[in-house]
């Protein structure tokens, strides 16, 4: 591999490099090797988020918003005591504290349900190291808005109840 001293641009051949015209030297071995880890590295980022392994910065907000609603959820248990039907807010609350949850690992940790996930796939089959498929990123995002949506729901339930 040739690198440019000039601009950086790496080429597999040729004398000058296309996008400057300086002369090409061949790369030492040890910046190949960096080389070589440096793209590994960028392309294995890629492959994560393409295979939705990767939180965005919704899924963050989404996942810090489910996190507060589990506090929130906390509270209407101490001021369930308050209110008419104690036991539905009881039970609104310890179901949105769950959803709640679970929606948070899900929104915030997605590389930490698919090592769970994969170890059932590693289990059995051969496969060494396997890679989510769409229906599993599909399943996954589907599944992580609606027990948002579920929690917010209880939450609604339980302040409404003690209000």
């Amino acid at each position: 591999m040739k690198i440019c001293k000039n601009c950086g641009s790496v080429y597999e051949n040729g004398a000058l490099c296309p996008e400057c015209g300086s002369v090409l030297r061949d790369m030492s071995a040890d910046e190949e090797k960096a080389y070589s880890k440096r793209l590994g590295r960028t392309v294995s980022e890629q492959s994560s988020r393409s295979y939705g392994l990767y939180s965005t910065l919704s899924d963050r907000v989404l996942g810090s918003v489910s996190l507060f609603c589990m506090a929130l959820h906390g509270l209407c248990l101490l001021f369930a005591a308050k209110a008419p039907h104690s036991e539905n807010v009881s039970a609104y609350s310890a179901a949105g504290i769950v959803l709640c949850f679970i929606a948070a690992v899900v929104f915030l940790a997605p590389k930490l349900l698919w090592a769970v996930s994969s170890i059932r796939l590693r289990l059995m089959t051969d496969e060494p190291d396997p890679q989510p498929s769409a229906l599993w990123v599909t399943v996954k995002n589907f599944m992580k808005y609606g027990l948002f949506a579920l929690g917010m729901m209880f939450l609604l339930l339980s302040l409404i109840e003690i209000l």
